[in-house]
């Protein structure tokens, strides 16, 4: 889905520029709270980034996150993989 600002193009489905913006600010903001990010682990930076942002955006983040460990039969598993770098989200 492409926006195109300039042509008057504010929203396009369920996409909106001023949320695609605000999404890019986030992200921006929470990468700059490193001072400084090394390329080799952006993909861990980012899966960081989404599992914040769900249990940020939740009611209850403490029930999000149970309810995110609970939902896969191999959470610990993945948690280890996730941990030594070999399973990227």
């Amino acid at each position: 889905v492409r926006i195109n600002a300039s042509k008057g193009q504010i929203v396009k489905g369920i996409y909106h520029v001023q949320h695609v913006n605000q999404r890019a600010s986030d992200l921006r903001d929470f990468i700059k709270s490193f001072k400084g990010v090394s390329t080799k682990y952006l993909q861990n930076y980012l899966n960081w980034y989404a599992i914040n942002d769900k249990l940020m955006n939740s009611a209850i983040p403490a029930i999000a996150a149970i309810e995110m460990a609970v939902q896969s039969f191999t959470t610990w598993q993945d948690y280890m993989l996730i941990r030594s770098g070999t399973l990227i989200i």
